[in-house]
This record gives C-alpha cells, structure tokens and sequence, in this order.
C-alpha cells in the first residue's frame, strides 16, 4: 500500500457524504495490525531466531510514521507488549595488553582511531564525525614545548556537543599522520576529516590522489570504513573470542570496548588513601553521556571552565590510558621531573622562610639588648617615669 492509501483506510477521520467523520473502524484495523506484528516479533524471540533489542528498534519507524500522518493509537499499550531485555550488556572492554597487541598490528593510520577512542572514550560516529579543527594540543604554561593533552570537541555544532582530551600518545600518531598527508600534497584545513582513503603513490614518489579528486567530498571515511580496518587488527592481532552466552557474538565490542576502557580506567585512578582521583561527574562529562536527577542540575547551573576543569582531572589518568610502555615511561618521567620542580619549589620557599625567621629573631636579640642598655643607665626613679611614658 502506498502512504495514501494507508492514510485514505487507516487515518484519523474518513470523508463520507461530504462530511469528516471519526474513522473508528480504520483505527481499530491498524492497532490490531501493530499489536499483532509485535507479538509475531515476541515468538522469533522466544524462538531465539532475533534479539529482544531488535525488536525495539523496528517499533520507532512505524510510530513516527503514524505521529506524522495522523494516525492516533494506543502506543502505551503497544510498548507493554515489547518483550523484556537485559538492561546490562554482557560484552567487556578492552585491557591495556589487548589494545598493545592489536597497536603492534596496526600501521599509522590504523592507530589513529584506536588510540582516539581509547583515550577519549568516544563513540565510533563520534569519532568518524571529527574534523581537523576539533582537536587541540594544550601546551605547559610552564613548558611551551611540553604537550599535556589535546582538547577533542565531539558532535562540534549540536545539541550533543561534548568535551573530552586525548593523551600525548594519540595526539604524536596524528600529528605524524597529518605531516604525510601534507607532505604528499594535501592542503589540511580546520575543515579536513580526520581520516582520509588511501591514496597511491607514483614510482618517484609523487601522489596519485588527493587533490586529484573532488576535495568537495572531503575524502573522509565513514563509521563502515573504520569498522573494517578495526575488524582486519582485531582478526590479525587474535585478541576477540565469540561469546557462547551471548547470541554467538564476540565477547567485546570492535568499537565501543575502546569506549569501556575509557570508563574502567577513569574509575579506577585512585588518591593514596584509596578514593576515586576524578570526579563521577566529569567522567560522564567527557563521555558525553546525558545526565540525571541531581548531577543535570549541576550541569545546568556550573558555568565555570568545564574544560579547565575537566583537564585537571583527566591528567590524573593519562598515564593509565597510555597504551605504550616507551610512552607510559615518558609520562612518568615528566611526572617524576613535575613532582621534583615542585619539591625544589617547595625546599626554595622553605629556606627563604627560615632567614625571614632568621632575621626577625635577629632584630628581636638586638631590640633586647637596646632595652637593656637603657634600662642601666637610668635610676629606678627614672625607670619609673619612663614606664608611666610608655
């Protein structure tokens, strides 16, 4: 049927001898039609042919179809007849080792999104959706040269718009993979992709592609691209096992057990006396996630620097979302070199306040002394009309 003819049986009012009359009957037609479509969904669930989550997704087509057309009916009665799903996924997230070993396959531009998602935590259409201007590197007010992170703004323009970082580590492997991109031709503006197709190359070196083809379309790849040059690492690096207790899928995500990562690993940064170094809400802040209750009033009613703010507490777990050991041992050594300028700082402060004490103790002695030299070269008679002076 096509949309009119479904709207001419099935819409809110029907035209009869020049009048519009409530179509009653049409109404009841198509609500049994819905209901009876989700309980044959609700039998391949129980016949384990599809997943209870599949059936959800196929009821939101249909609804905006008849909210758009007029079409009333009883949703709430419909979406009681959805079979129940598991609130929580059993799939897990990646570990440090898992994403080395998948690194140790990856040629340059396979790490890009790797090492994005893994130490941003992002989604993989977030991801996919990151322009050249969406990335900044933070630079030491101290050290010009020293990069502490890069500031990544995700959904840039939208309502989902979010801030999140990456760690040095990610920031090295892109700026090195920009540097060949510009190298061989391109001319890499705030508006260029993140990742761009392969492009070949001549025998004397000279690019076949990029700015040969219509830079119109950006040369950017989608999320379907990303998830192939993921699944050739995963299957290269062997670092996935089907699941048996889940639908014979894989026991991680390709994709979102990067972003698993991100949360496991800001959860567990600890203080010395064993309580959580970040804050809960700034975590959820740099993954973007919609917030509830009490901490969306924190949201709306925090106008200082969110990202100062989450800056300071991201650091706390750079050097856990570090993947590389030469990398992770680079960041400890800075941190090593942070903690002893700090100590030198602090010993400096310290001298300084011992000759203040110093001095301040040697003008007392010497005031001391003056008293006492003016009190024995004057009679007690003296002494006395001085003090009734004083």
């Amino acid at each position: 049927m096509t949309t009119e003819e479904i709207i001419k049986r099935f819409g809110s009012q029907v035209v009869s001898k020049g009048y519009r009359k409530p179509n009653l009957e049409g109404s009841m037609q198509i609500q049994t039609l819905i209901e009876d479509y989700i309980l044959m969904l609700q039998n391949k669930v129980d016949e384990g042919l599809i997943t209870p989550g599949s059936c959800i997704i196929c009821l939101p087509p249909v609804k905006l179809f008849c909210e758009m057309n007029d079409i009333i009916l009883n949703w709430r009665k419909i979406a009681r007849l959805l079979p129940r799903r598991e609130n929580n996924a059993s799939d897990e997230a990646y570990d440090r080792q898992r994403i080395k070993k998948m690194l140790e396959h990856c040629d340059l531009r396979s790490k890009i999104p790797i090492l994005f998602m893994a130490s941003g935590g992002m989604r993989l259409g977030g991801f996919a959706c990151l322009k050249d201007g969406d990335v900044e590197p933070i630079y030491d007010d101290n050290d010009p040269a020293k990069v502490l992170a890069e500031h990544v703004i995700l959904y840039r323009g939208t309502t989902d718009e979010c801030d999140t970082f990456i760690t040095p580590e990610a920031w090295k492997a892109y700026d090195e993979y920009r540097k060949i991109r510009t190298k061989f031709g391109e001319n890499i503006t705030k508006d260029s992709p993140l990742m761009v197709r392969r492009f070949n190359v001549n025998k004397d070196g000279s690019p076949t592609l990029v700015n040969n083809v219509d830079q119109k379309n950006n040369l950017g790849i989608g999320c379907r691209a990303i998830i192939g040059i993921l699944t050739v690492v995963a299957y290269k690096a062997d670092v996935r096992e089907p699941s048996k207790n889940y639908n014979e899928r894989y026991n991680i995500k390709l994709a979102h057990g990067f972003r698993k990562f991100f949360n496991t690993t800001l959860r567990s940064v600890k203080t010395r006396d064993g309580q959580p170094a970040i804050q809960y809400i700034h975590k959820e802040w740099m993954m973007g996630h919609a917030l509830k209750d009490m901490h969306a009033m924190e949201e709306n009613y925090d106008r200082s620097d969110r990202v100062k703010i989450l800056l300071g507490d991201y650091l706390k777990a750079v050097p856990e979302l570090t993947i590389s050991e030469e990398e992770r041992l680079k960041v400890e050594v800075k941190r090593l070199k942070t903690d002893i300028s700090n100590m030198k700082s602090v010993s400096i402060e310290l001298d300084e306040k011992d000759q203040q004490i110093q001095e301040l103790i040697r003008k007392q002695e010497e005031m001391e002394k003056k008293f006492q030299m003016i009190f024995s070269k004057i009679d007690g008679r003296k002494l006395g009309c001085f003090f009734n002076i004083l």
